[in-house]
């Protein structure tokens, strides 16, 4: 291969991770400890809408506590915050490095649900997760671990082929949905009508998994419906994106609060190890 082929393709791959992910967590705290300082800042007054704010509303139907759901809301997302854990930049960073292919693999095929399976292994995946979940969200020491299982059950939705629960093929760990997603097919889009269908069934599946880690909460069916009906009536094409406004279903005031709190633990929180992130992979594949 000509060197000017392989600057070529290196500048390509720069392009490509130097905009996959933001940054890991600046902070020393715990986690834990992160929540009680970020819960004060957020009170006083990034955001993927399929985690971060998904994540958010379910719990609110449901009457988590503040804290709650702000942690869980969080770390639903934090796969996709921090570089260390994002299937594009570990996919092209570890993609040479064959002593890191397990690693990449698992953060691929594990956590984002790139695992390349037919529709028995999709169900199954989805089965797993919505088990491990339903014990973890029990415990609100749990949080993290609950957080990042939602994150791999929401991903499981999303990143599979062809109609729900018909012949679906999920996404394969290695290129996962980058071709789709240029050429305008990206399955996050819930736009797309076949991508809307996985995302309320998702919505649903949420709802009723997240039941279990309140007992004292809102039963409340009838806000799940008004939510899924928002959600077909506005998730339309944007000139900025393609997602839904939640600042307009959700009090506005209640969603900045979710996005104070996302900000104050970028600062505050450490970041997650390497090991509290292999756990969870391996709780889901074992």
């Amino acid at each position: 291969m000509k060197k000017d082929s392989i600057k070529y393709i290196a500048l390509i791959l720069i392009f490509f991770v130097s905009g996959c992910a933001t940054n890991p967590p600046q902070g020393s705290e715990s986690p834990m400890s992160a929540r009680e300082m970020c819960n004060k800042q957020a009170s006083i007054l990034y955001t993927e809408e399929g985690h971060l704010y998904t994540t958010s509303t379910i719990a609110s139907i449901l009457g988590y506590t503040n804290d709650r759901e702000l942690m869980l809301s969080y770390f639903s997302q934090y796969p996709d915050i921090d570089p260390n854990y994002d299937a594009t930049y570990v996919g092209i960073t570890h993609l040479l490095i064959p002593f890191n292919l397990s690693w990449r693999n698992d953060i691929t095929g594990v956590l984002h649900s790139l695992h390349g399976g037919d529709q028995k292994d999709v169900d199954f995946r989805r089965k797993k997760i919505k088990k491990l979940l339903s014990e973890t969200i029990k415990n609100p020491k749990q949080d993290v671990i609950s957080g990042l299982l939602i994150h791999a059950f929401a991903d499981s939705y999303a990143h599979t082929k062809d109609e729900f629960g018909k012949n679906e093929v999920s996404y394969g760990p290695w290129i996962g949905h980058a071709v789709e997603s240029i050429f305008g097919q990206n399955p996050d889009d819930i736009t797309i009508k076949l991508n809307q269908t996985k995302y309320i069934a998702y919505v649903i599946s949420l709802y009723d998994v997240m039941k279990k880690g309140v007992t004292n909460g809102q039963n409340n069916d009838s806000k799940l419906t008004d939510f899924i009906d928002y959600i077909k009536a506005n998730a339309k094409p944007q000139n900025d994106g393609f997602f839904l406004n939640f600042h307009t279903f959700n009090k506005d005031k209640h969603m900045r609060k979710i996005d104070m709190f996302a900000a104050c633990m970028q600062i505050k929180s450490r970041p997650l190890t390497k090991t509290e992130v292999q756990n969870v992979i391996n709780s889901i594949k074992n």
